[in-house]
């Protein structure tokens, strides 16, 4: 994994994209007490579906459904 400041991260935007293209993790720290505040790594091709743990038994989650934003409203 790469750390880097987010001064270093800007100058080196095009490079790092590329790093995280193959798989490189790149950890942005800001501040004098340079604390992480961001990861940065390439998205899953696969996504899991959720699990709701403790909430099991009072509902589901699916597939986000497409609203249609020409719906008109009578107020």
């Amino acid at each position: 994994m790469i750390t880097l400041t987010v001064g270093e991260f800007k100058a080196q935007f095009s490079d790092l994209v590329t790093k995280i293209k193959a798989g490189e993790k790149i950890a942005i720290s800001y501040g004098r007490a340079k604390k992480i505040v961001a990861y940065l790594v390439a998205p899953n091709d696969e996504l899991s579906d959720r699990k709701l743990g403790q909430l099991k038994q009072k509902g589901k989650i699916g597939k986000l459904k497409k609203i249609d934003s020409n719906i008109e409203f009578g107020i």
